[in-house]
């Protein structure tokens, strides 16, 4: 983004190009691997439903940027406007990867289930296996 931010500040239009060509060929790794761990973090029940959230909140991180530049062209200059949605994005990419190294960094203990119900021999619990027992 900083690469396609410069080369339109620059109006060099060989510069955009290749600023858009090495953006656009990081964004599809990157969205793939985005689209693998997360379906391998949902539950083999809720993976749709994880998946339908996922490219939701994808496709609106992807399409409200361009609408809000666009309504914001009208009232200021392209060159301004596309180094400031340059920024925020920018700002929003450095904002995700730190998040994620946080997350990847921290401690994560192992599930450990619990002792579960007591069950005695016969599969019942105490109370009724001794119940069962008197009578």
């Amino acid at each position: 983004m900083v690469l396609t931010a410069l080369a339109i500040h620059r109006s060099a239009l060989g510069f955009f190009l290749f600023a858009v060509a090495v953006a656009g060929a990081g964004a599809g790794p990157v969205f793939g691997a985005a689209v693998a761990q997360t379906a391998a973090a949902a539950a083999p029940a809720s993976g749709a439903g994880v998946l339908a959230v996922f490219l939701l909140i994808a496709h609106l991180g992807m399409g409200l940027p361009s609408v809000a530049s666009s309504l914001v062209i009208r009232y200021a200059a392209l060159v301004p406007t596309m180094i400031g949605l340059a920024a925020v994005l920018s700002a929003g990419t450095v904002l995700a990867v730190v998040t994620s190294l946080r997350g990847a960094a921290a401690p994560r203990r192992p599930h450990v289930p619990g002792p579960g119900p007591r069950v005695g021999v016969r599969g019942l619990t105490p109370a009724r296996e001794v119940a069962s027992l008197r009578g």
